[in-house]
């Protein structure tokens, strides 16, 4: 199904007799925001307890300037280990622990 039909199909809700675009304009705004904003989705599982995060992230195109510079700044941090391995278990054991508040 394309987005031609899924909106031909979209039943508007009707109150007092009148319909509402409030679907239709929802859907126009997401489809909106993920054109111009990043969406990463993240399945991280560890085998040391039963930590499991399954989760979505958007990123705003206002904020992309301040994670482009947060990423400059842990990759430098990064490279000075020279093991990718040690970098990336790293990176995880953050992220799991951020996912975890």
């Amino acid at each position: 199904m394309d987005y031609v039909e899924a909106f031909e199909n979209l039943k508007p809700n009707e109150k007092y007799g009148r319909k509402t675009p409030h679907k239709a304009v929802l859907l126009l705004t997401i489809i909106e925001m993920c054109e111009s904003d990043e969406i990463y989705s993240l399945d991280l599982v560890s085998t040391k307890g039963s930590n499991i995060h399954s989760q979505t992230f958007r990123l705003p195109e206002s904020e992309m300037q301040k994670a482009e510079e947060l990423e400059k700044s842990i990759d430098k941090l990064l490279d000075g280990i020279g093991n990718d391995n040690v970098s990336v278990c790293t990176l995880l054991k953050i992220l799991n622990k951020k996912l975890g508040k």
